[in-house]
């Protein structure tokens, strides 16, 4: 079984904390804010060794640009991750309801 390397870029890594910031300020529930942080670490480590299993996305903009959709274990976010070689690059992190396509576009162009 292969194994990835997992590199959390930049971009990924801000809106990861947006969005556990937005939850424990905005919200007021940092023990949300703390599970969705720890969920998000949980999902990136599956694809140590499950990045390729990963079914190619439906949306050719995605597809396009090599990057693929996983949904967080227990709550309502997804990351956006690419495969380069043994490198697996996490590069967005959206709440479902999020209109992510529009934001991608702006990320690749």
């Amino acid at each position: 079984m292969k194994e990835y390397r997992i590199i959390v870029t930049a971009t990924a890594r801000k809106q990861l904390r947006q969005a556990v910031s937005y939850i424990a300020k905005h919200l007021k529930n940092p023990q949300a804010a703390q599970s969705v942080f720890d969920d998000f670490h949980n999902t990136i480590q599956t694809l140590t060794y499950l990045a390729d299993t990963i079914v190619e996305p439906r949306y050719e903009l995605l597809q396009d640009n090599g990057l693929k959709r996983l949904n967080l274990q227990h709550h309502s976010y997804f990351i956006l991750f690419k495969v380069i070689k043994d490198t697996v690059y996490v590069t967005n992190v959206f709440h479902f309801k999020e209109d992510y396509l529009c934001r991608v576009n702006s990320f690749v162009d």
